[in-house]
């Protein structure tokens, strides 16, 4: 019994542990705030056209349901 638990445990133990997860964990989430970041910085410097703010913001918020949605799909 207890053989089948360390079993178990150590099956989750490696797959938390490799660097795939890590770098999903880490790495995607600082480029997608360095992309927003300077996306809504550019924006704020460009305020006189509004329409072209709401249609690239529009287009990211599309982009990261789309990126997500394929993602979730292709690894679980």
């Amino acid at each position: 019994m207890i053989s089948r638990i360390k079993a178990i445990f150590l099956h989750y133990f490696y797959e938390i542990a490799r660097l795939d997860i890590i770098s999903d964990l880490f790495f995607w989430p600082v480029i997608d705030i360095l992309t927003w970041g300077l996306t809504i910085v550019w924006i704020q410097q460009h305020e006189h056209d509004p329409q072209l703010a709401r249609l690239i913001l529009t287009a990211l918020i599309l982009f990261q349901i789309f990126t997500r949605g394929a993602y979730d799909i292709a690894v679980h």
